[in-house]
């Protein structure tokens, strides 16, 4: 999605038969993306084995790991939160705050 906000900015003037260029683009956008940090993690894996693991590169791409999976699982919270707050008050007769704790648990228990 990114390279594809940023393709499609930077290219406003592309004429209507530039569709299918520009999602070559993205997709060699998104490879490059994807393909280079593998092999440079590789590669200084290979190199500096025994100090990758101190590394700012191993510190950085953990931090991006970690950056990465809590965004999915915030995600699929917010999802869950948005279809829930969607669906008929199913316990109206229960008080404002014991509504909110059984929503937050329907939401939690998926």
């Amino acid at each position: 999605p990114g390279c594809s906000v940023l393709l499609h900015s930077c290219c406003r003037r592309c004429g209507a038969g530039a569709s299918e260029g520009m999602r070559v683009m993205q997709d060699l956008a998104a490879l490059g993306v994807v393909v280079y940090p593998v092999y440079n993690a590789g590669k200084r894996g290979a190199r500096s084995f025994d100090t990758f693991a101190s590394s700012s590169f191993c510190s950085n791409g953990a931090e991006w790991c970690f950056g990465f999976l809590l965004g999915l699982c915030l995600a699929w919270l917010a999802d869950a939160w948005r279809a829930y707050a969607q669906l008929p008050q199913q316990v109206p007769e229960l008080p404002p705050l014991h509504r909110r704790v059984i929503a937050a648990l329907r939401i939690a228990a998926g």
